[in-house]
């Protein structure tokens, strides 16, 4: 997969997730809407009986539609993070993190630099990506309970480090690329124009190392975003 590819399968991803969220988001929004209406309209209605099994029905509607929609954000969110684009990678690391731990219930502890930010857009998604593809690897195959993740600006290089308490990684799966994603980790590096380095320790978990040279300015976060505004 050369880095044309992937920095064109980010576009494709975030016009998608736009498209997702705008569209479908919306129509399933307006639906939410004409539920409630109904609902209340079915309230007035005589015959308590009849009225009370349309109320239910209209109910569990209403619950599906709420399902959808936080189905359509996650999805919209994995394609291409709002976070990422909003508020930096400083504080969409953190956020995806927080995301993770409410998730999994596995604890992170996140040690993000202030001064990581003065990088190129398309830096910031590798990085990003290849955080979301190891804390995918730590749920499906390391059996932790604590990660901690730490991002560092040493010189004008960028430091990734991801620890785990699980298993450890052996040498085989380090080389199982189809199985735990290695493959798109090392692209994902090699386009930023980094190298990742993954090794593990039995009964001592699983460390992933990204190291890339910092070289150039991404675009400005937008002023007065906050977390809550990518929920």
């Amino acid at each position: 997969m050369t880095p044309r590819f992937l920095s064109a399968r980010e576009e494709e991803s975030a016009r998608i997730a736009r498209d997702i969220h705008d569209e479908i988001g919306s129509m399933l929004t307006l639906l939410r809407w004409d539920l409630e209406a109904l609902h209340l309209s079915v309230s007035r209605l005589p015959g308590h009986g009849q009225s009370q099994q349309l109320q239910e029905k209209i109910d569990t509607m209403m619950a599906l539609t709420d399902t959808a929609l936080s189905s359509v954000k996650r999805i919209a969110s994995e394609l291409r993070p709002p976070a990422l684009d909003l508020m930096g990678l400083r504080d969409a690391i953190e956020w995806q993190a927080k995301q993770f731990q409410e998730r999994t219930g596995i604890i992170v502890t996140c040690d993000c630099a202030r001064d990581v930010d003065d990088f190129s857009a398309e830096q910031a998604t590798s990085v990003f990506r290849i955080v979301q593809e190891a804390l995918t690897n730590i749920v499906r195959h390391a059996q932790g309970t604590k990660v901690s993740v730490r991002l560092q600006r040493q010189n004008d290089e960028l430091i990734l480090t991801i620890k785990d308490n699980g298993r450890g990684i052996t040498k085989e799966e380090t080389w199982n690329n189809l199985t735990l994603g290695l493959t798109g980790m090392r692209e994902r590096a090699a386009l930023a124009g980094g190298q990742v380095e993954i090794s593990g320790t039995e009964g001592d978990g699983t460390l992933v190392r990204l190291q890339i040279p910092i070289t150039g300015s991404r675009d400005a976060a937008r002023p007065g975003v906050s977390r809550e505004d990518v929920q």
